[in-house]
């Protein structure tokens, strides 16, 4: 039941740990356990839920997860290909992608545009087809800093 998988960067090195969520209430611990029997504390803000849908590369697609979707343009009489990032979010009940474009200012200051949000939230169950593929997670930058 991928579903009800979660994933969330570990508390020891920050490496992600895919398996079941659970919060412990003896030790006050947000913890993953892995389905070969491993237990990982986890930094909680990073908790990621499964969509249940995957990539075209076959991987599970998590909450969080930035998805690129080649995209085709005109320019110069000539077609070009680039990759239009969404960010996999969770919605008033539903996963959706969210458009986003980034912009970076200088080496060090990125700012995030969201794209007319209210026109462009996609719900993933009935329009996704399975032709993006993970380029990342909203929490991937957060580790480098």
């Amino acid at each position: 039941m991928d579903r009800f998988l979660s994933k969330a960067k570990r508390v020891d090195n920050a490496k992600w740990v895919v398996g079941y969520f659970v919060f412990e209430e003896w030790t006050n611990d947000y913890c993953i356990y892995t389905s070969t029997g491993g237990r990982y504390e986890i930094d909680f803000s990073t908790l990621c839920q499964c969509t249940g849908l995957k990539d075209k590369n076959g991987e599970l697609i998590f909450e969080g997860d930035v998805v690129g979707f080649e995209e085709d343009y005109e320019e110069d009489l000539h077609v070009k290909t680039y990759v239009q990032p969404y960010e996999v979010a969770y919605e008033d009940g539903i996963f959706v992608f969210k458009p986003f474009v980034t912009v970076w200012i200088d080496d060090d200051t990125e700012v995030v545009y969201y794209i007319d949000k209210d026109m462009w939230i996609v719900d993933m169950h009935n329009n996704y087809e399975s032709d993006g593929h993970i380029i990342g997670n909203i929490h991937d930058k957060e580790a480098e800093q």
